[in-house]
């Protein structure tokens, strides 16, 4: 279950806005290196979510069918 209100959940255009130059990829995964997770909410209540993972230094992509979102 992710939380729609955390603030690492943004919309595509959401993330697009935060860095114009760069793809909606490329800017949830400089938040993710910098805060460790970002999710990107896609239109058919699915998920991907981007994890840093700091022992290996890189980002790790995971998508999730059918999350549960909550307030």
């Amino acid at each position: 279950m992710f939380s729609r209100s955390a603030p690492f959940v943004k919309t595509p255009r959401e993330w697009a806005s935060l860095a114009p130059r760069r793809s909606v990829e490329s800017a949830a995964k400089a938040y993710a290196k910098a805060n460790m997770v970002a999710v990107v909410m896609l239109g058919n209540d699915d998920a991907v979510a981007y994890l840093y993972d700091a022992a290996n230094n890189r980002v790790a992509k995971k998508i999730c069918r059918d999350v549960e979102w909550g307030a």
